[in-house]
């Protein structure tokens, strides 16, 4: 997930080998990455994601937890147990304001019951800001069956004359990100395999910091 996660280096890498566990482990039940998935191709070896949504991005994950049952010490078989959404997610754009309008106003309107309403994300690619850009999203959903819950905008922009690119918020950029850019406009390269690795142990020790910080 783009907006839920964070790098976690182990001895200066941010990934390690499959191999590290041996065919002798009947199963490896791994953690921190939220979408559900094998790894190498090993049934034995698996994220099984997380439990809940925790963040719009992660809106068509199969949430689940995994039912695992052994013979002895031999692996015999997974099962995936869906977890209910207590509340439903709804994700429209990315796109200009105009589609974001149409698509919005083609929500369902609210019914006799307006209890558990999905919560709405709405991605919104302009040319510029818009000040009254709330109020024409807020308007556009009155009386239908959501409530909304963010408003995410992108703008676009020029780099030189032929080159374009899609400048975002700083919500919408993971700190990684942000610090790529911030060394290819200072450098003119992108940053090689060691700054990024610098950066990212720098960055879990001051996110470890701030979490002892806030405890």
């Amino acid at each position: 997930s783009e907006e839920s996660e964070r790098n976690i280096v182990i001895g200066n890498a941010e990934a390690l080998p499959a191999s590290l566990f041996p065919e002798a482990v009947a199963y490896v039940a791994l953690g921190h990455l939220h979408k559900p998935q094998q790894v190498a191709s090993q049934a034995r070896i698996r994220y099984s994601g997380s439990p809940l949504p925790l963040s719009f991005a992660e809106v068509n994950y199969p949430h689940q937890v995994l039912l695992v049952s052994f013979e002895g010490e031999q692996l015999a078989r997974i099962e995936s147990l869906p977890v209910p959404r207590a509340v439903e997610m709804i994700r429209v754009g990315r796109a200009p304001l105009a589609e974001v309008i149409t698509q919005l106003e083609a929500l369902p309107t609210i019914g006799l019951f307006s209890e558990n309403l999905p919560w709405l994300e709405v991605r919104v690619l302009l040319d510029e800001p818009l000040p009254d850009l709330r109020q024409r999203i807020e308007t556009a959903i009155t009386g239908k069956a959501c409530r909304l819950v963010r408003i995410a905008s992108e703008y676009a922009g020029r780099r030189g004359e032929t080159d374009s690119e899609v400048l975002v918020g700083l919500d919408q950029i993971n700190p990684q990100e942000l610090f790529a850019r911030a060394w290819e406009e200072q450098f003119g390269n992108p940053p090689d395999e060691q700054a990024l690795d610098d950066f990212a142990t720098l960055l879990q020790q001051v996110e470890f910091a701030s979490d002892e910080v806030g405890q």
